[in-house]
């Protein structure tokens, strides 16, 4: 590995130099301390994903159910940034799994908070809507289906947007 920072001397470990590292370093001490962490955790998010599916697929409490799916993603996430150094995608992951319990402790100790998560579905709908950046890489029919569901995901949603921005003031 290369001396790119000129400074930076990469024989002292990077808990030494006051976190200075970058992540191909970190791949490779993932790599040469511990081999087997990856299948490890491998493992443990397959077992992970079939209990949390199971788990979400029975309660009756969809704003549970979508919050439990939003969690798990967010975990991968964060599995995938660890075993590749990105850390601030980890930090990311990780807080966005704090908010994802504090939200799923609100809708499951509170049906009318598990109600209004539900109906804020369409504010969701109407930004996932507005997100077209990555279907200029598409090409032809995929490019226009793509473009046709988004627009309709977010027509779909106008009514129940509108609605919802009338009850809530916001």
């Amino acid at each position: 590995m290369g001396d790119k920072f000129g400074e930076v001397d990469f024989n002292v470990p990077a808990s030494k130099r006051q976190g200075l590292a970058f992540k191909g370093e970190i791949r490779a001490t993932i790599k040469l301390r511990l081999p087997d962490f990856p299948n490890l955790f491998a493992t443990v998010e397959e077992e992970l994903h079939i209990t949390v599916r199971k788990f979400f697929t029975e309660t009756t409490n969809k704003s549970a159910t979508i919050i439990g799916n939003h969690e798990f993603n967010d975990f991968d996430n964060l599995v995938d940034s660890l075993l590749t150094g990105d850390g601030r995608p980890a930090a990311r992951a990780s807080r966005s799994l704090y908010e994802h319990l504090v939200n799923y402790c609100e809708v499951a100790s509170s049906p009318k908070a598990a109600e209004r998560y539900l109906e804020h579905s369409a504010v969701t709908a109407d930004l996932l809507g507005n997100i077209t950046h990555g279907s200029r890489y598409l090409r032809g029919v995929t490019q226009k289906r793509e473009r046709n569901r988004l627009a309709k995901l977010k027509r779909d949603a106008l009514p129940r947007l509108r609605r919802d921005l009338r009850t809530s003031g916001r």
